[in-house]
């Protein structure tokens, strides 16, 4: 258990670090098509083993049933899942990589659609249970990695306009 959060943790700062490469490196030429390439495979790798996971049935199967009701006590339920909180998370950061850092909003949409096809694989699955309040953590994992990123980003763009040499000649800025 502790290697897998480990692995979770590594994952996170390795895209972290990424992100704040290519925040520092955007006024540059565009990246070449295979870094864009390769920039997306974590992402979509990931992704596909995520979703093979979330369907395995190793106790069987039941049969097809979401709970869509989106009462209190099931949404505090929901929020107690640390891993969809860090799932959420850790995907969002990864999308980021695969889209960019000006396309944040694909990023966000690409992870709640993969947090939607997790709780899709876990409609059949015996001793799993597909909510429509299972969204909520992963949403909420997601936006406070949004923030995170935006928040960095505000930074890196902060300090590039205090260091041109435009902003120190003109007295509007």
């Amino acid at each position: 258990m502790i290697v897998a959060w480990l692995v979770i943790v590594l994952l996170a700062a390795g895209a972290l670090s990424v992100i704040v490469h290519m925040l520092r490196s955007e006024e540059s030429q565009p990246p070449r098509t295979w870094v864009r390439r390769i920039r997306v495979a974590p992402f979509v790798i990931l992704a596909i083993l995520s979703l093979w996971i979330a369907q395995r049935a190793p106790h069987g199967r039941k049969p097809f049933a979401v709970d869509f009701s989106l009462d209190r006590q099931d949404l505090i339920q929901s929020m107690t899942k640390v891993p969809h909180l860090v799932g959420g998370a850790v995907f969002f950061l990864l999308a980021v990589v695969a889209f960019g850092t000006r396309r944040l909003e694909r990023a966000l949409l690409a992870t709640m659609l993969l947090g939607i096809g997790w709780e899709i694989g876990e409609t059949t699955v015996v001793r799993h249970y597909a909510r429509l309040t299972d969204l909520a953590p992963d949403l909420t994992g997601a936006v406070l990695a949004l923030v995170l990123v935006a928040a960095i980003r505000w930074l890196i763009d902060g300090r590039a306009v205090r260091s041109s040499p435009i902003a120190d000649d003109d007295p509007a800025i």
